[in-house]
């Protein structure tokens, strides 16, 4: 095989690696079609810059998608809080189930206001 085909086929590899989650995370959860929700952003986990994660706030539950969407009622939401990592602030989200997310929000401060609102 050609080396030049053997880097293009690596590329489109690492370039579909990296995308699948980006497109996958922008699914939507059976609860949450048709409605609007009150915020919704794309942004990064823990330790990288890449949009691979969807926080979606609703009335009366939140959606973390990575791979396949999360949805999490707020009524198992244990604690949210704002945690400063090396890479900067992130929203901390802990379920009464012991999950937890670090999520790199772009809206820190909205996110937060209603999340605590609940």
């Amino acid at each position: 095989m050609a080396p030049a085909l053997v880097t293009v086929v690596i590329c489109v590899l690492v370039g579909a690696v990296l995308f699948t989650p980006m497109l996958l995370a922008r699914r939507r959860a059976p609860q949450e079609r048709g409605l609007v929700p009150a915020f919704e952003t794309y942004c990064s986990g823990r330790g990288t810059n890449l949009p691979m994660y969807r926080l979606s706030i609703y009335d009366s539950f939140l959606v973390v998608a990575f791979l396949s969407p999360t949805v999490i009622p707020f009524a198992q939401v244990a604690r949210t809080d704002v945690r400063g990592t090396a890479f900067g602030r992130r929203l901390h989200i802990e379920t009464k189930r012991g999950a937890a997310y670090d999520l790199a929000v772009g809206d820190l401060d909205r996110a937060l206001q209603l999340l605590n609102g609940t």
